[in-house]
């Protein structure tokens, strides 16, 4: 068997397991081995904990940007002059606007997300935004919470 690396060829390593005899490698060759080894073992436990990590807090790390929003409205929720609306024990709500939720209920008769969409795409036409602003601000109306019920 001729072999100047720590690895064998397959020929090799069918001759060898044919002969039942044992096949050893020297030190260097074991050193290096086993540390190019270890290296790929540390690349995939890190790579398993960071995916682990990214998906098991994916809520938090992507769709929690989505949070900062108004959930009946879309208004970001930085914009609220009040802060947010209010729950009925008077404390702030974390999901709704001021303009939308007060003292625990919302303030319009609205039944569906396209009523919603129509009203703020009316308040976005007096304010002055344009067609595509207009549709850009309200597109998403229907995937916030308080419409997915």
């Amino acid at each position: 068997m001729g072999r100047t690396s720590g690895y064998i060829s397959t020929a090799d390593y069918i001759n060898l397991k044919n002969s039942n005899k044992s096949f050893d490698l020297t030190d260097k060759e074991y050193q290096v081995n086993s540390k190019f080894y270890s290296m790929i073992r540390l690349f995939y436990t890190l790579h398993f904990k960071f995916s682990y990590y990214i998906h098991s807090n994916f809520k938090n790390v992507i769709m929690g940007k989505f949070d900062r929003f108004c959930q009946s409205c879309g208004m970001p929720l930085e914009k609220d002059p009040n802060g947010g609306g209010t729950n009925a024990d008077g404390t702030i709500s974390i999901e709704y606007c001021s303009h939308c939720f007060e003292k625990g209920q919302f303030k319009d008769n609205f039944t569906t997300s396209k009523e919603m969409v129509a009203f703020c795409k009316n308040i976005l036409k007096e304010q002055g935004y344009g067609f595509l602003k207009r549709w850009f601000y309200t597109s998403h109306i229907p995937q916030l919470r308080r419409w997915k019920k």
